[in-house]
């Protein structure tokens, strides 16, 4: 048995479609209760224990998630890189031609992504 902590932010309506698509369904939720609120899942337990792979599997499903993309795991990972490429580009002052296709390029392959072309 494995208890990951859900990130804050995110909810389990974000989160099912990535867990059926790109892992499995955990075998229980844990719940916070509040007499105020309704009750919020922030945990997840998976039984038998997730590998080291799926562990790998489940940050990134996280980490898509509080971002708030509609990517897979798989997918998301992709193009990690080049959303860094992007956000260094436009710290640049005055870009240089390559520096230019470059983002482009990254651009394009962010866009794709997304489009799931």
């Amino acid at each position: 048995m494995s208890i990951h902590a859900i990130p804050a932010g995110v909810t389990m309506a974000t989160l099912n479609p990535h867990l059926v698509r790109d892992l499995r369904k955990p075998s229980r939720m844990i719940e916070e209760t509040s007499v105020s609120a309704p009750p919020q899942v922030t945990a997840l337990e998976f039984t038998p224990d997730l590998s080291a792979a799926e562990q790998t599997t489940l940050a990134r499903i996280f980490s898509a998630a509080t971002k708030g993309f509609d990517l897979t795991a798989g997918e998301y990972q992709a193009i990690k890189d080049e959303v860094a490429t992007l956000s260094a580009y436009l710290g640049v002052a005055t870009p240089t031609l390559v520096q230019t296709a470059t983002a482009l390029k990254a651009l394009i392959r962010v866009v794709r992504a997304m489009v799931r072309e």
